[in-house]
């Protein structure tokens, strides 16, 4: 079974759309899944980089991208999850190298993941979050340039399943 992108249709176009219209070339994306499937057979995309918690993602992705795919194992250290034990690992893993046309956050540490994507994309690249209904992580856009917000998302009774898209970028230019 083919696994699909775990968002709406609409971010799940959004995002197509976008990589497609910027020919996003080199991509970087935390926390991979169904939208790693996906998003990495844009036409445009040369290299696909993802970094990932758990080896049983990794296992059920593997098998269903092609070799410009490469897919970064970086488990969970046993100090406690929001320490710089585990949060450094993940998010300046040592083959997140260079500039990357497209980022995409969609797993852990998503405060710090921003900030370090601000700093990696090249001069046209675009990040794009998932879940950024979440409004605790707005403060956070404050790294780059501009921002906006493609899907409002939805709160659930238990503030814990948001949705929502936010593409954000650096420079002049409009996106």
């Amino acid at each position: 079974m083919e696994l699909r992108p775990y968002m709406t249709d609409e971010e799940a176009n959004l995002i197509v759309a976008f990589i497609d219209q910027y020919k996003a070339k080199r991509c970087l994306e935390w926390g991979i899944g169904g939208s790693t499937v996906v998003f990495s057979r844009c036409a445009s995309v040369q290299e696909w980089i993802g970094v990932e918690r758990y080896r049983e993602w990794i296992e059920k992705v593997q098998s269903q991208v092609g070799p410009h795919v490469k897919l970064i194992h970086v488990p969970r250290s046993s100090a406690p999850y929001g320490t710089p034990a585990n949060i450094e690992p993940y998010v300046n893993s040592p083959s997140i190298q260079g500039q990357f046309d497209f980022v995409f956050i969609d797993g852990d540490y998503r405060w710090q993941c921003l900030e370090k994507a601000s700093k990696i994309l090249s001069p046209t690249g675009f990040c794009m979050v998932h879940d950024s209904a979440r409004k605790d992580m707005h403060p956070h856009f404050r790294h780059f340039d501009h921002h906006r917000i493609l899907t409002e998302g939805e709160f659930n009774a238990h503030n814990d399943w948001h949705q929502g898209l936010t593409v954000l970028w650096q420079g002049d230019r409009s996106l």
